[in-house]
């Protein structure tokens, strides 16, 4: 999700830091000053995976756990809570990673902001909190492809109850015909809401035209059955009006067990073998370090390591250690350890961009561009947990196909999972946001988001060299298929024939900015090229195939294959990128991980 340029006073959200109580617990940010040096769990990484797993394993009070994160501790972070600010914690913040991408070729060259969280929580507690599960297609291509029924839809689906609790909304308004409950959870760790300040003017236009243009964008009542085709209300990852995250809904209940270690601040350099088993080598050792002068710290797991870096820190470890392509890992200097060519490799993304109009209203946030204003919203959410700052970016959106009989698929195969399955995605915001042009001055304006929901392009993680605290070399290869640049200018042609209905007349004055130029195929074509970004969902580097295949990187039940006592759980493993926001698969996926895992050593 790209970043909104609006004006909010970071100085005034800390002088009420001290209003939101922290927890305590085995919180460490020295690996020397840690008690033991052997855990039956070691994992890597504290973003949804890491933290959904070291939350079930410590349910069992006989087993102990190690979680080493790399970033800050989120318990003081009070950007972290407001829905509103997600914008303020990417992409250059110390909230992240800081990763840029190589230059695009096919986006005219242009380097991009690559964040990813690096904060207890990991992206969890940065991302735009939408909570969007996908399709039966998405899950049921899984399977079929890792011939597993067990990541089926059907099969994850009471994953997906396990890990939410659906909560009314910060507005306690009437959700009658926007959600529908039977679909969800209602005991899990992590709060799921529907949109808490409602901006009638705005998102009832966008009702509106779902049934003037119901052919084209039907309303879906509620998006997360499996089958999310149309236009319907956003459900986030927010409860009673602050962000519900990894680390909020798993890591922090499970802080006062006195079988979890965390260790914060600490970058884990390689995983190290520990023994061999038959001609397999184990895989159960961890080196880390503090910060490059450091001495590095080795600790080590009599059961496994559970690698949940993500799908950049998952694949950068990896190759470090020695796994991956001997070749070009060992023209680094690096000993080959698993000669695994897939590490790395399969790198896919959302890829998105945004265009605004100037409109006829005084109700968009745009009024945030002026302090006294942001000022009284900021004291509304600290005094009651209400108003504009506990939502996220946009209350409605949209999930849509390109028309079968379109000449696109006379030309290039359709990369989508299924019939079900959307080519592209729209985010409606009630105000002006970009990622390539400044806010504008005065003028109150709506946004529309068109992100590519089934790219067919395909990019690397890749080393620059062997030094563990310099980052990857990281290319999304975004629009480098002739389907993708044909299939993002097919979204956004949609997205104008969206705005030209009845319900927008009298509401936009007029295209804003460079996109009021665009109207020829090569016209789109060069806007999209200069103005697409990420909408930070990378997946599939480190895949999950069958087991009978020299393809992937990992088996079915997530081992690493080739090894013994290495477990990934992290976006990297999925083959296919969802056509969704990753997060809530994310959660199911881990939850079904605890629970193989557990299995594999009752």
């Amino acid at each position: 999700m790209a970043r909104k340029h609006v004006h909010i006073s970071i100085i005034s959200i800390f002088t009420f830091i001290g209003a939101i109580a922290t927890v305590s617990g085995h919180m460490y940010t020295d690996p020397a000053s840690l008690p033991i040096k052997t855990y039956d769990y070691i994992i890597i990484g504290a973003g949804i995976g890491g933290s959904v797993i070291a939350n079930r394993l410590t349910e069992d009070t006989n087993v102990n756990v190690l979680v080493i994160e790399a970033g800050i501790s989120n318990e003081d972070e009070v950007l972290t809570r407001i829905p509103f600010v997600a914008p303020q914690l990417s992409p250059y913040t110390p909230y992240t990673w800081n990763y840029t991408t190589i230059p695009q070729k096919a986006c005219n060259n242009r380097t991009m902001p690559f964040p990813r969280g690096r904060i207890l929580g990991g992206s969890s507690s940065i991302n735009f909190m939408m909570h969007t599960r996908g399709s039966v297609d998405d899950f049921d291509r899984i399977a079929c492809a890792t011939m597993d029924e067990s990541w089926s839809w059907t099969s994850l689906f009471p994953y997906f109850l396990k890990s939410e609790m659906l909560v009314p909304p910060a507005d306690e308004h009437d959700t009658a015909g926007q959600v529908d409950p039977a679909l969800h959870g209602h005991l899990g760790s992590l709060f799921v809401s529907l949109s808490g300040y409602s901006f009638p003017g705005f998102d009832g236009r966008v009702v509106k035209t779902t049934k003037e243009l119901e052919l084209e964008f039907p309303f879906n009542t509620d998006m997360n059955s499996g089958y999310p085709l149309g236009i319907g209300y956003t459900q986030s990852t927010i409860g009673s009006g602050e962000r519900s995250s990894a680390a909020t809904a798993y890591l922090e209940p499970a802080l006062e067990r006195p079988n979890l270690d965390i260790l914060i601040h600490t970058t884990v350099t390689n995983i190290v073998q520990t023994g061999i088993a038959g001609h397999l080598p184990i895989l159960r050792g961890v080196r880390c370090a503090t910060d490059p002068s450091a001495s590095p710290v080795s600790f080590e797991a009599s059961r496994e390591v559970i690698l949940s870096a993500g799908a950049i820190g998952t694949p950068h470890i990896l190759l470090l250690s020695g796994i991956g392509n001997s070749t070009e890992i060992g023209a680094l200097g690096i000993e080959p350890l698993l000669d695994i060519p897939d590490v790395g490799r399969n790198l896919v993304d959302h890829p998105i961009i945004s265009f605004s109009y100037l409109v006829n209203s005084t109700a968009t946030f745009d009024d945030l561009r002026f302090p006294g204003v942001a000022a009284e919203y900021l004291t509304q959410w600290q005094d009651t947990k209400t108003g504009l700052y506990v939502d996220g970016p946009g209350n409605l959106l949209a999930w849509l196909r390109i028309p079968d009989d379109s000449p696109i698929f006379n030309l290039h195969f359709d990369p989508s999972a299924g019939p079900h399955s959307p080519h592209f995605e729209f985010i409606f915001t009630n105000g002006f946001v970009s990622f390539t042009e400044p806010s504008p001055p005065n003028g109150s304006y709506m946004t529309i988001f068109v992100a590519l929901a089934s790219p067919s392009s395909r990019g690397a993680v890749t080393l620059e060299n062997a030094d563990p605290f310099s980052a990857p070399r990281i290319d999304p290869a975004f629009l480098e298929t002739d389907f993708d640049i044909h299939a993002m200018r097919a979204a956004v042609q949609s997205a104008k024939r969206f705005v030209n209905s009845s319900a927008w007349a009298d509401y936009i004055i007029a295209p804003h900015g460079a996109w009021a130029e665009v109207t020829t195929d090569d016209e789109f074509d060069q806007y999209i090229r200069d103005r697409t970004a990420s909408e930070w969902h990378p997946v599939g580097t480190a895949a999950m195939s069958a087991c009978d295949t020299g393809a992937g990187v990992v088996s079915p039940n997530l081992s690493v294959k080739g090894a013994v006592g290495l477990r990934i759980v992290d976006a990297s493993i999925f083959p296919f990128l969802p056509a969704a926001h990753v997060q809530a698969s994310l959660y199911a996926i881990a939850e079904r991980a605890a629970d193989i895992i557990k299995y594999d050593y009752a």
